[in-house]
């Protein structure tokens, strides 16, 4: 399968999960892919553009040559409204990235990012940890919360459950892992999503961009909503960046980087009292489960 139409595939997956009509979905769709899609000149590509939008967040190709600044991540906003989403406003999230070598991993993640369905569900995160063949981040408090709602993909080996692990592969093998799993805490749904990437990403990153840039994740909301951040230190110093989406209901999003696996926690409120404003316990559920991570 064409590496665009991989990618594809995840785009419609991130859409599918969101609230917003079918022609809104499809014209989002087409935009994104018109763009990833613009012939190139010479050697430097057009970065593969990605977006997260809403709760789906998708990584972008846009390349690294180091390891630098991995123990934390800078959220940038830009509040004019992207061209290539009309009605959407956008804010890019960078830094946080360490390359792993990708030997180190199992010979079943390479074997299923060799695969068109390349994602697995799992039962727990423990036993995702296992599949991949190393410990990638360690939090009692999400590992023992009730399950959240089921992930679900339509490239997906085994029936749907909270955990989730996507991995890819390019021509030289495996480029990058994708993990993300749900939990219920408190009637707050948390959802957490990774991103690693190998020393196989790295090279294909100088080969095609240089060294001058990083991979970034934008993040898209609904014009309108007012955003905000706050800088957050758990009690084990993880750094933290936590943005308040505040539209018709007020959501947040944190986002940081665990030895270089760069990661997302976004917070709703789920229970039978969400016509009150339930901002702060949100907050203060999501704090509880960052506190969780053992650095």
């Amino acid at each position: 399968m064409e590496r665009n139409e991989r990618f594809e595939g995840e785009y419609r997956d991130a859409l599918d999960s969101l609230g917003f009509s079918e022609d809104r979905k499809e014209r989002m769709m087409n935009k994104l892919m018109e763009q990833a899609r613009q012939p190139v000149k010479g050697k430097r590509l057009r970065p593969l553009r990605a977006a997260l939008i809403a709760a789906a967040l998708v990584v972008a190709l846009l390349g690294t040559a180091g390891a630098a600044q991995f123990f934390g991540v800078q959220v940038n906003f830009q509040p004019e409204e992207p061209s290539d989403v009309p009605g959407l406003g956008k804010y890019t999230v960078t830094g946080g990235v360490a390359y792993f070598p990708a030997d180190i991993f199992s010979q079943e993640v390479w074997e299923l990012g060799e695969q068109e369905n390349n994602a697995k569900s799992f039962s727990t995160w423990e036993e995702l940890e296992q599949f991949v063949g190393r410990k990638l981040m360690d939090n009692p408090v999400l590992e023992g919360a009730p399950r959240g709602v089921s992930v679900s993909s339509d490239k997906m080996q085994g029936s749907p459950t909270n955990i989730m692990l996507d991995a890819m592969n390019s021509e030289k093998g495996l480029f990058r892992i994708m993990t993300m799993d749900n939990y219920q805490l408190d009637d707050v749904l948390l959802r957490r999503h990774a991103v690693l990437y190998t020393d196989i990403a790295q090279e294909s990153f100088v080969d095609n961009f240089g060294e001058d840039h990083e991979p970034e994740i934008a993040w898209f909301y609904e014009q309108g909503t007012q955003l905000s951040t706050e800088e957050y230190t758990t009690a084990n110093g993880l750094a933290v960046t936590i943005v308040r989406e505040e539209g018709r209901f007020t959501e947040y999003t944190a986002h940081f980087s665990i030895n270089g696996v760069r990661s997302t926690i976004m917070a709703s409120y789920q229970g039978k009292d969400w016509q009150q404003d339930n901002s702060e316990h949100v907050l203060a559920v999501l704090k509880q489960a960052l506190d969780g991570f053992v650095v």
